[in-house]
C-alpha cells in the first residue's frame, strides 16, 4: 500500500487553506453585523424592555427617542395595566 507523498499532502493542505474566507470578508461581515445592530438598536431596546416586564407580569409601553453612548431619551412611558397604570410619564 502506498503512502501519500509530501507533495500531495502539501497540495491538500493548500486546498484547505484556499477554502477559508479571507480576513477582509470576515471583517466586512462583522462590520455589517455591527451596523445592523446599531441601526436596529432602538426597536431592539424597546422590545427587550417590554419582554423583561412581561416576564415579571407588568405591562409596559414606552417610546425611545434617542439611544446612543451618551444615554437614552424615553417618552410616553406607561407602567402597569393599560386602563389603570401604576406609573405614567410623557
Amino acid at each position: 500500500m502506498a503512502t501519500p507523498s509530501a507533495s500531495s499532502r502539501d497540495g491538500a493542505l493548500s486546498e484547505r487553506r484556499a477554502r477559508l474566507p479571507s480576513p477582509a470578508i470576515l471583517v466586512s461581515g462583522a462590520a455589517l453585523a455591527v451596523a445592523g445592530l446599531w441601526i436596529g438598536r432602538t426597536p431592539i431596546a424597546e422590545n427587550w424592555a417590554r419582554a423583561s416586564m412581561v416576564d415579571r407580569g407588568v405591562g409596559l409601553d414606552l417610546k425611545i427617542n434617542r439611544l446612543d453612548f451618551g444615554g437614552v431619551e424615553v417618552d410616553d412611558v406607561r407602567l402597569g395595566a393599560e386602563k389603570d397604570p401604576a406609573f405614567t410619564a410623557g
